[in-house]
C-alpha cells in the first residue's frame, strides 16, 4: 500500500508553518546560496521524517536505517533537496530519532542560518534548544540533525 499525499502532507505541515514564520523572522540576511542549501537540508530532513512517520504507522517500531525506509517504498532516493557539496538525500543516515548529514569544511555561515531558521521550529528538540533541526559541531566540520520523532 503506497502512502496517502494527504497523509505525507499533514504530517509535514507543521514542521513546513514553523519554518516559514523562522524566515520571515528579522536578522542578518543570509545569502540565497546559504539559504537554499537550508532549505535542501530541511526538505530532505522533512521527506525522511514523513517516511519514518509510515514506517512506524505500519511496522510499530523506527527504522534505524534510510535502506528500511527505501525498501518499503515509503522514501525514494535520490529525492529532491541534493546540495552541490555531496550531501545528498542517499548520504543522510537515521537512528529512528533523528536524521543527519555530515556537511564538511567552513559551515560556520550555513550553521548560523541553520540556527536562524530553526528558532521557530520548537517540536521536542535535536538537543537541549528544543528546535526541529539544527547544526551540531564535528572535528572536520557540522553534521545537519533533523529530528524525525
Amino acid at each position: 500500500m503506497r502512502p496517502s499525499p494527504v497523509l505525507l502532507s499533514l504530517l509535514a505541515l507543521p514542521v513546513l508553518v514553523a519554518h516559514v514564520m523562522a524566515l520571515s523572522r528579522p536578522g542578518p540576511v543570509a545569502d540565497g546560496a546559504v539559504r537554499e542549501r537550508v532549505l535542501a537540508l530541511v526538505n530532505a530532513g522533512q521527506q525522511i521524517s514523513a517516511a519514518q512517520a509510515i514506517h512506524n504507522l505500519r511496522s510499530g517500531a523506527a527504522a534505524t536505517d534510510l535502506g528500511a525506509l527505501v525498501e518499503k517504498g515509503n522514501l525514494q532516493v535520490p529525492a529532491p533537496g541534493s546540495l552541490d557539496d555531496g550531501a545528498r538525500l542517499a548520504s543522510w543516515r537515521t537512528d529512528g530519532r533523528t536524521a543527519f548529514v555530515s556537511l564538511d569544511g567552513d559551515v560556520r555561515g550555513l550553521c548560523a542560518e541553520v540556527a536562524r531558521q530553526a528558532s521557530g521550529s520548537r517540536s521536542g528538540g535535536t538537543g537541549t534548544s528544543g528546535d526541529q533541526f539544527g547544526c551540531e559541531p564535528t572535528g572536520a566540520g557540522a553534521r545537519f540533525v533533523f529530528r524525525v520523532q
